[in-house]
């Protein structure tokens, strides 16, 4: 049985059908409507992080300091000190002396240590070459023949254990210094002109 036109069915059929349609529409138009689309948003508590403290310790220095890795690094000599008491390794380090070769001296005693002479040899340490260069007219002198290593020449006092244990292929030539380039290039001159007369002088010598 079909029921009629204008039925209470045939309403209510029409009501249902209206209501799909405009329920989507509804949801479009109204997206943050109470309930619909919308994100509640509140306060979220957030607690503190209690942070301690790490306590350090104090390292107690004794004659030297420690370098990068473990190294130890020895200090330089009290500048109240006469040069002429210090062994070859102490004399390198002061910076108020200056450890040179010393051509007069017995084969026992080849190094003399003395007093530091001049703006490329005063108050800096002997091996420093950032501080000799900085100097204007200073250069440092590699020296030539030199070895660090214990028991490889001396002053009038032995080396001592401030030099390390080991071996050298060359020794018993100049220590490196700071010098000036007004002096390192007339020393060049006069050994340039000594060759010159060896040379010579083995030429002309009777055979």
């Amino acid at each position: 049985m079909v029921p009629a036109a204008g039925s209470a069915f045939t309403k209510l059929g029409w009501g249902l059908r209206l209501l799909l349609v405009w329920w989507p529409l509804a949801l479009v138009a109204c997206p943050t409507a109470p309930g619909v689309g919308a994100t509640p948003t509140g306060s979220v508590k957030t607690g503190s992080v209690k942070t301690g403290s790490v306590k350090t310790g104090s390292v107690k220095k004794g004659s030297g300091t420690t370098g990068g890795r473990g190294k130890t690094v020895l200090k330089a000599p009290d500048t109240s000190r006469a040069c002429n008491t210090f062994s070859r390794g102490e004399c390198f380090r002061a910076t108020h002396c200056t450890l040179v070769l010393d051509k007069s001296a017995s084969t026992n005693v080849n190094y003399l240590c003395r007093d530091a002479q001049g703006p490329c040899e005063k108050n800096m340490a002997q091996s420093d070459r950032a501080t000799c260069e900085s100097r204007p007219g200073c250069t440092l002198d590699n020296g030539g023949c030199y070895c660090h290593c214990k028991g490889y020449g001396r002053t009038a006092v032995e080396d001592k254990d401030d030099l390390p244990a080991c071996s050298c292929v060359c020794a018993g030539g100049p220590p490196p210094r700071c010098r000036s380039r007004a002096e390192m290039a007339a020393a060049s001159a006069h050994a340039a002109k000594a060759a010159a007369t060896a040379t010579a002088a083995s030429s002309t010598a009777p055979r």
